[in-house]
């Protein structure tokens, strides 16, 4: 029966060492916006990618969310069908953007058409509290980089997930606390899926980890008892 007692408070505790507070980022910094018409591009070519080095979107004349770009809300939008302009798919997000940095500009702006002949290229800055595990939901390319940094060979991702995709997919990292730049790509229109979650990693308190290393002492003793009987 002891036995039993402690091995339900060594699981008692191990939840508490897990992991909490889980849901979409709401921690969204800035939002910026560079959309264009991309005619004879194909799924492999830089305009497709969500890679900013190498993104001619990536550029002041294809700018259409306002500077200094401050955004609040959530990283958690998903344009299944419908009406298909930046605006109508920043308007799926929840929580809601409080502050939306892209205006008239982007409810008249197709946010990617069939054929990789409109493209939308969007950085979404985001705060991490403590290390996390961090969720990526997307229909089409993703990037993910410690903010301010653009090269290639830094994105946090995978390179291969910076391009297109035929279906929604998921990707799973760690990431420390910071700021990070999320980097999406829209293309070869509709869907267009972008949602995450962020789980932070508990950080056990000094008392729950005395009680736990009792717990195990204990659990120990009484385990090198019944050997010895």
């Amino acid at each position: 029966m002891k036995r039993l007692l402690l091995a339900s408070a060594l699981l008692g505790l191990a939840g508490t060492i897990g992991t909490a507070n889980a849901g979409p980022v709401t921690t969204l910094n800035t939002l910026t916006i560079w959309n264009a018409l991309t005619p004879g591009a194909t799924a492999t070519s830089a305009s497709q990618q969500a890679l900013p080095a190498t993104n001619p979107l990536f550029t002041g004349a294809d700018l259409i969310s306002t500077p200094p770009n401050t955004a609040a809300g959530g990283i958690n939008f998903s344009l299944l069908s419908g009406t298909a302009t930046v605006g109508a798919f920043l308007a799926t997000d929840s929580p809601a953007l409080t502050i939306n940095p892209c205006g008239a500009a982007c409810s008249a702006t197709i946010i990617s058409q069939g054929g990789f002949a409109q493209t939308t290229l969007m950085r979404l800055d985001f705060t991490v509290g403590s290390t996390s595990t961090f969720n990526v939901t997307h229909d089409d390319g993703v990037a993910v980089f410690t903010a301010g940094t653009t090269a290639t060979a830094s994105d946090l991702f995978a390179i291969a997930d910076s391009g297109p995709t035929t279906s929604a997919t998921t990707e799973t990292i760690t990431l420390a606390s910071g700021s990070y730049d999320l980097w999406y790509v829209a293309a070869n229109g509709l869907p267009e899926v972008l949602q995450t979650n962020l789980t932070a990693v508990a950080t056990p308190e000094p008392a729950s980890l005395t009680l736990l290393g009792s717990a195990l002492v204990g659990l120990g003793w009484f385990t090198r008892r019944r050997r010895k009987a």
